[in-house]
């Protein structure tokens, strides 16, 4: 019995290591989506051009859609698709109490954030493109 609760513990602990990064949406009643949410773990795959989507997600903000990759680490890779030159976009991460950590413009459609060197907790990614605006949750474990 002993051995069975260690190993449950063990596996309990283990998992948000041994996990990839994951995702969560949330919809209001009018089927709206109201928080989208990347979960960060140091173990993500390190393979940024994944075919399938593993590591990708979209947002569009009408005619420009941005596609956010988890890479290794706690580096998200931000991309602009349909971007012209000018085109006003830039990145801003903000810690829950509204502490701006990172603002930049974006050039040449695409962006890398690195939040390794902030402490594990939640963080605000906006990515503001012509007058629309995307915002996610950045949960860094």
């Amino acid at each position: 019995m002993k051995n069975l609760l260690l190993f449950s513990l063990l596996l309990y602990f283990s998992f948000p290591v041994l996990g990839q990064e994951r995702i969560g949406f949330a919809y209001d009643s009018a089927g709206n989506r109201v928080k989208r949410e990347v979960v960060l773990s140091r173990s993500m795959s390190a393979d940024v051009s994944d075919d399938n989507g593993r590591n990708s997600f979209f947002d569009t903000l009408g005619e420009k859609t941005v596609k956010l990759t988890g890479t290794s680490g706690w580096i998200l890779k931000i991309e602009i698709l349909g971007y012209e030159s000018d085109d006003d976009a830039c990145v801003e991460v903000f810690s829950l109490d509204s502490i701006r950590i990172l603002s930049r413009p974006v050039k040449d459609a695409t962006d890398k954030i690195d939040i390794s060197g902030h402490i594990a907790g939640i963080y605000i990614l906006k990515v503001p493109v012509n007058g629309r605006q995307t915002s996610w949750k950045i949960a860094k474990r």
